[in-house]
């Protein structure tokens, strides 16, 4: 999901694209937000496991957030990534799947401990094998479910808030 994304990172959803084609475990890759004339070059014959639903509402976005079985969210180490919360964290979030992304920015610290998150470093090389190694695992195991406890221990909105002011202190420092 998402419009704001860069060469690199479609490099890295290009990779997800391949090796989900490659996989003995079925699976496809649902993408939406970019303009398919940039997408699809990247894709290459990986191109017949990807579902390209194009621009969506963020009703729809919703929706399809909540259809995933994993949300990804490949951040290249850039300024920008380094200092935003991503609107696509927030809507796998509120979808309560899980979420593969880089370590990268705000996101990626105050999430560093929650269950259901899954990282990767800042590399291809990372990313491919994190990619790989998620989906066998939510393959065998039952995903880490968003349930009440889950929510109060890690994103209680006091607990949030600290988070998320020390991550900006840190930042600022």
């Amino acid at each position: 999901m998402g419009r704001t994304i860069t060469k690199t990172e479609l490099g890295w959803l290009a990779a997800a694209a391949r090796l989900a084609s490659q996989s003995l475990i079925p699976c496809r890759l649902a993408i939406c937000g970019m303009p398919e004339n940039i997408l699809t070059p990247h894709l290459g014959a990986a191109r017949q496991t990807v579902d390209y639903l194009g621009q969506l509402t963020p009703e729809q976005c919703r929706v399809f957030a909540a259809t995933l079985d994993l949300g990804l969210l490949p951040l290249e180490d850039a300024p920008l990534n380094r200092a935003r919360f991503p609107i696509k964290f927030s809507d796998y979030l509120a979808a309560g799947v899980p979420i593969l992304m880089t370590k990268i920015g705000p996101c990626a610290q105050a999430s560093a401990n929650w269950p259901w998150v899954f990282q990767a470093e800042a590399t291809q090389a990372s990313w491919e094998g994190q990619f790989s190694q998620t989906i066998a695992n939510l393959n065998q195991d039952q995903p880490p479910k968003i349930d009440a406890k889950v929510v109060e221990q890690n994103c209680s909105w006091l607990n949030f808030a600290k988070q998320a002011e020390a991550v900006y202190l840190g930042l600022l420092a």
